[in-house]
């Protein structure tokens, strides 16, 4: 079971390469974070936890959502028919960003192509509101 749970992890964590970043589902990226936040407690439950452990999850966790924003931007710039849910996944990454990269990241959006507001309508709304300031 534990063999499963990291090739998951490796899976989820990694880009595919099909001509476009992996940007993740809703329920992928939902699960992922599940996944750190139900880490974080199974460590927190044990008496022995190490400060080792406890920064490994933390790195795992800051590099997921360090490539998650880029990997999504990367995806919607070279998908010519890319999964409008997926604009969830950008939003929500977008607000998880450091306060200093959220300048370059807007930018980014805004110069995702205008086909995204006529094929994704409410999702790129939704994208535009999370956004503006």
């Amino acid at each position: 079971m534990k063999k499963i749970a990291a090739i998951l992890t490796i899976l989820l964590s990694t880009n595919i390469s099909y001509g476009a970043a992996y940007c993740p589902s809703p329920n992928e990226y939902r699960s992922k974070m599940e996944y750190f936040q139900y880490k974080a407690l199974g460590m927190m439950a044990k008496p022995d936890i190490s400060v080792s452990e406890a920064d490994a999850l933390w790195k795992e966790q800051e590099n997921y959502m360090n490539s998650t924003f880029p990997n999504c931007i990367q995806y919607f710039q070279t998908m010519a028919a890319p999964d409008c849910e997926k604009l969830r996944v950008l939003a929500t990454s977008y607000i998880m960003l450091d306060k200093g990269k959220k300048v370059t990241a807007k930018s980014q959006i805004n110069s995702l192509n205008s086909h995204l507001s006529n094929k994704c309508p409410v999702d790129y709304k939704t994208l535009r509101f999370m956004i503006d300031d």
